[in-house]
């Protein structure tokens, strides 16, 4: 039978995990997700960094469609962030301070950085394999954010509910992921190789 009091006890002590010490604990193995993809490649790949690896047009496409969306993100983390659809993800406290302004200011300095990197990968015939850990390290970044955004809403959202807008997000993000392993695994090597 279902217990509203321990329902509600239950809640408030998952809603609050990631406002105490364990919490942020979680929240840190978390980061294992895009640390140990970053890490795990660029050790792999440690030799071969450095050779130029051919864009294939699926991976131009994707970046492309990549650096679009995120495009539209800086408007909408730095200009309107009060409308649809972030105002589906969460409310705006009612008197924000210098860190909620920050926070939107780095958000969309990070989706321009970002965005100019995907863009200038995109205009290349080849790049070198390391550029590839920038979509990686984005991408696992971005899912281990939709599995907490999502998935696992109850253990980490301080009001214990999943961000919905997200799933299509993650959808589209995990697309992406899979198009830049295959690429970075599959497209040929360029003739056009660095000088030593």
């Amino acid at each position: 039978m279902f217990d509203v009091k321990t329902f509600s006890i239950t809640s408030s002590i998952i809603m609050s995990l990631f406002w105490n010490p364990a919490g942020r604990l979680l929240v840190g193995a978390t980061l294992a997700i895009p640390m140990g993809t970053v890490g795990l490649l660029t050790w792999k790949f440690r030799d071969r960094l450095s050779e130029m690896v051919e864009m294939t047009p699926l991976a131009k496409k994707a970046l492309l469609l990549h650096a679009g969306y995120f495009a539209s993100c800086i408007f909408s983390f730095e200009i309107l962030i009060e409308d649809y659809p972030m105002n589906t993800t969460g409310s705006i406290p009612a008197s924000p301070d210098n860190l909620f302004w920050q926070m939107t200011c780095l958000s969309g300095e990070l989706f321009f950085v970002t965005m100019c990197a995907y863009g200038l990968m995109a205009s290349q015939d080849a790049v070198p394999r390391w550029t590839w850990l920038i979509p990686f390290a984005q991408t696992s970044y971005n899912l281990k954010n939709s599995l907490i955004w999502t998935l696992l809403y109850s253990i980490f959202s301080p009001v214990g509910k999943p961000i919905e807008l997200m799933k299509l997000d993650a959808v589209l993000i995990a697309g992406l992921f899979v198009t830049y392993v295959y690429t970075f695994f599959t497209a040929g090597v360029s003739g056009y190789q660095r000088i030593n």
